[in-house]
């Protein structure tokens, strides 16, 4: 072999290793990195819970009630109401919030709803929809309302339903009380 074959040998040789080395320490650790995150990025859930609401009294849709979004004890969104009575919000997952609909003159309600819980290999990708509907009525002097100052409902994810749902036993002690709270009501307005 030619002293210039070894040469250029040598030179390939050498510029091949510079140059895994100049991707080794410059370019391999960062795209294992930007792969790594990607792929953490994916395996986070992308689920979302939609809450399509309706605020009523005496059976006709509510304009201008106040609805709250608090997450995990922090308020998130407001918005009021227009002469749909509707509201909307987009939950995320693994989080307790709060809706308060309120509406000066009127009784506020609260309803309680849990994103946790959703096993990963369950989730729906493009999300779930809860429906709610919620009857406000105006306050009554001297009706004891504080039963109200705890959520009217409690929503979370049912694993046998594989969906969100109503927790049905707290659902009807609740029913049982505000129908309780309708009769005082009805007996208070009597009196007046």
């Amino acid at each position: 072999m030619s002293k210039d074959k070894v040469v250029v040998i040598l030179i390939m040789k050498f510029q091949k290793d510079s140059f895994t080395r100049f991707l080794g320490k410059s370019f391999l650790l960062p795209l294992t990195f930007l792969l790594l995150f990607n792929a953490l990025g994916y395996a986070q859930a992308t689920w979302y819970l939609a809450i399509d609401g309706k605020v009523e009294k005496d059976g006709k849709r509510l304009d201008g009630a106040v609805v709250s979004l608090l997450k995990n004890g922090s308020e998130k969104e407001k918005l009021n109401t227009s002469s749909t009575g509707k509201f909307a919000f987009r939950l995320e997952p693994d989080a307790d919030y709060t809706i308060k609909i309120a509406k000066p003159g009127h009784v506020s309600k609260l309803l309680s709803v849990n994103t946790r819980n959703v096993p990963p290999e369950e989730a729906v990708k493009e999300g779930y929809a809860f429906p709610v509907s919620v009857t406000l009525f105006e306050e009554v002097p001297n009706l004891d309302v504080s039963i109200l100052n705890q959520p009217i409902g409690k929503i979370f994810y049912n694993k046998a339903e594989q969906n969100f749902d109503f927790d049905e036993a707290y659902t009807k002690s609740m029913q049982a009380q505000l129908a309780e709270l309708q009769k005082q009501m009805a007996q208070k307005k009597k009196e007046e």
